[in-house]
Formats: C-alpha cells, sequence, structure tokens
C-alpha cells in the first residue's frame, strides 16, 4: 500500500478498506430467568439462523461510506419497503437495499458490481473533485481474500470497468490484524446493532403488557418481515455509532506490523521511514521490488465454477455489558491490536483488582478468531440466569 501510495500520490481519503459481515436477526444474549434444575431451558435466538450481510467500508482520512445490505430473496418485497420506519433516513445517507436473487443473503458477484458502481466509485470521484484532483487519479480499494473479491470474474470486471482503482488484498489469516474495519469498526457496529434490537424486543413488551396480555402469554414477533422491517433501524443506529473519524484513523493505527514502527495509518504510509524501507528494498531485493511496483496481483483468482465460501460468524458476547461509548474509548486507547481484544469489564476488573493490591497475573497466549479476538467459552457451558 506504501507502495502505491507513492508511486499514484494517493490522498488519505482515496483508499478505502471494505468488509462484509454477517448480521444476525433475532441472536439474543444466550441469558434467560428460568428455574434453578431445569434440564431444558429455552433461550431465545440461541439457535437463530436468519441473517443478513452487510458492508462496511471506511476511508483512511476516518470516513464511513454509505451501507450496502443484502438480503436474501429474489424479489423487492425480500427488502425494506419505503413505508419502514428510518426509509428515508437510509436513502439520505446513500444506504444500498439489495436482494440477493438467491436462497442466501451472502454477497455475490453481482451485489459486489453494484457496491461499487453506486458507492465506492461515486465516494472516489467526489474526494477527487473535492480535492481538486486530475480525472484520472488513482484510487485504492483494501478488500480481504473472500472468494468473492479474488474472483477472475471480479478482477476482469473492475479492470475493465474501473481500471483506476487500485485493489490491494490483506493475507489471509490477517484480517484482524491488518483490516482496518475488523481490527476497530465491526465490533462496535455489532454492539449498537444488538442495542437497537434489545430495545426494539423492551418496546414490544412494554406495549404488550400495557394493553394488558399476562406475561405468561407473551409471545414476541419474530417472523422474518418484522425482523427484517427493524432491521433499517438498527444499521442507521449503527451507521451512526461508528461514524466517529478518530474511530476510524485508529482502526486504521492499529493495523500495525509487529516489531516495527509501521501501520496502516496514513502518517505512517506516507512516513520518511515507509519511503526509506521502499528504497532498502529496491537495493536488497530488486526481484521483490519489482513484484510491489508492478502491482501484479499474488492471489490466485477463483476460477468460474468454484464454489464462494461463506461469510464467518463472529461471536460479541463478551461486549454485551458494555455501551458503545465504553467499548469505541476501549478501542481509541488501545495501543496494539492485543489491547483491543479485551472487554471492557475485563479491564475495569483488572484495574479494580490493581487498586486493591492484588497481583494481576500476565495474560497467557490464547488462539485468536478470524478478525483476531479471542474466542469466548460456547454459550451452552455458561449458566442462565
Amino acid at each position: 500500500m506504501a507502495c502505491a501510495v507513492r508511486d499514484f500520490v494517493i490522498p488519505a481519503s482515496c483508499i478505502v478498506n471494505a468488509d462484509q459481515t454477517q448480521v444476525i436477526y433475532s441472536s439474543g444474549d444466550q441469558k434467560t430467568w428460568n428455574a434453578s434444575g431445569e434440564r431444558q431451558v429455552h433461550v431465545l435466538g440461541a439457535d437463530e439462523k436468519r441473517a443478513f450481510t452487510l458492508m462496511v467500508a471506511v476511508s483512511g482520512s476516518g470516513a464511513l461510506l454509505p451501507f450496502q445490505a443484502i438480503y436474501a430473496g429474489k424479489s423487492v418485497r425480500s427488502v425494506p419497503d419505503k413505508n419502514t420506519p428510518g426509509y428515508s433516513e437510509a436513502q439520505q445517507l446513500g444506504f444500498l437495499l439489495e436482494y440477493s436473487k438467491t436462497k442466501t443473503y451472502w454477497s455475490t458477484f453481482e451485489t459486489m458490481c453494484c457496491w461499487v458502481s453506486d458507492i465506492l466509485a461515486p465516494y472516489f470521484r467526489a474526494q477527487v473533485e473535492k480535492n481538486h484532483l486530475s480525472t484520472d487519479q488513482r484510487c485504492l480499494l483494501q478488500l480481504d481474500c473472500w472468494s468473492v473479491h479474488r474472483s477472475a470474474r471480479f478482477r476482469t470486471w473492475m479492470r475493465a470497468n474501473y481500471p483506476w482503482i487500485i485493489f490491494d488484498y490483506v493475507p489471509g489469516g490477517c484480517t484482524g490484524v491488518f483490516q482496518a474495519c475488523d481490527v476497530g469498526i465491526q465490533r462496535v457496529l455489532k454492539l449498537a446493532i444488538r442495542n437497537a434490537a434489545h430495545a426494539d424486543v423492551v418496546a414490544e413488551t412494554v406495549h404488550a403488557l400495557q394493553s394488558g396480555i399476562e406475561p405468561q402469554y407473551l409471545v414476541n414477533d419474530q417472523s422474518l418481515p418484522t425482523l427484517r422491517r427493524r432491521s433499517l433501524n438498527w444499521i442507521i443506529q449503527a451507521y451512526h455509532a461508528v461514524n466517529r473519524p478518530e474511530l476510524i484513523k485508529k482502526a486504521f493505527s492499529l493495523c500495525a506490523v509487529p516489531d516495527s514502527t509501521f501501520n496502516l495509518s496514513y502518517e505512517s504510509l506516507v512516513s520518511v521511514a515507509a519511503r526509506q524501507a521502499l528504497m532498502d528494498t529496491y537495493a536488497s531485493n530488486p526481484t521483490l521490488y519489482q513484484a510491489l511496483t508492478s502491482g501484479a496481483h499474488t492471489f490466485p483468482a477463483i476460477e468460474p465454477g468454484e464454489e464462494y465460501d461463506e461469510l464467518p460468524v463472529e461471536d460479541e458476547e463478551g461486549d454485551l455489558d458494555s455501551t458503545v461509548d465504553e467499548l469505541c474509548e476501549l478501542i481509541l486507547d488501545a495501543r496494539t491490536v492485543q489491547d483491543t481484544l479485551q472487554t471492557v469489564s475485563g479491564i475495569a476488573d483488572s484495574e479494580a483488582e490493581s487498586e486493591a493490591g492484588t497481583v494481576v497475573p500476565p495474560t497467557p497466549s490464547v488462539r485468536s478468531t478470524r478478525s483476531g479476538r479471542v474466542p469466548r467459552r460456547p454459550s451452552r457451558y455458561s449458566s442462565t440466569r
């Protein structure tokens, strides 16, 4: 990325990292009230499989691009309609609501093309005009190695329609350390969505009780049409929660090379040290330097006929007792990616123990998830309350 920024004089606003994430319609918090000793306990949302895909993108200058939401279905009836609460605001924010034209909610070649044409390219062109750059200004798109992104079909389409957009891939298994969306954005976004969804359930429950329904007969509406309509407000609330330039730029700066001063912040990409490292590479390893400056993709493309893999599911249960502001503060205070793996409650407990004079043992090495976070204990082993 530093090489492309240097060679094509790419400004921070023309560098974008994008990532798809799965949003469960009714995930619950894996906890409930029940009589002690019961062998079978029903937890609302524990087995929820219904979901939609949200495409999130941020720029190196701290901008949050409009969301693209992809719903399973084959007609316009599969997406929130114009009468859905929040629809006008979603339109003003530039959201793109699409149906997958398949039985799944996964992103496809077609939805990726729509996102590039309707959200990414207009954003880049607006930045070029705003900064008085030439019409052939190069821009940079960073994606992970998900199969849709590196398919031969998508690459060919990008070269034919948007040759001025350079796309760079996050190495496989490294999204938790080199992808800004995973490092500092998705976690806050997921918490904001859960909070908004929970508020809907609370409002529905209170309304039912006030209307005279006995508590034992109250059943929350978990139908797909209802949840789909509510989802629009969820992502609007999530957009406002993560639309913080300081948080977005912090996410880029936390994408750091271990044991070095280099990271993906614009300040680091254009630093004297980065330029010197490129020149040192030219002198010590001409072959590598040629590969860096050629613009050729080293990741093998997915050929036609190969299946696209499903988006992984992320576990966010550890943040349920935190507020969005508390989680943002945790990320803003972080010095490394490892610092962001903690929970707000965990930090509070550690500080309390330290103030009490208790020696806090060092955190042991642990395996991390795709996004680099610590995997939490499976919910089936958690006690109910």
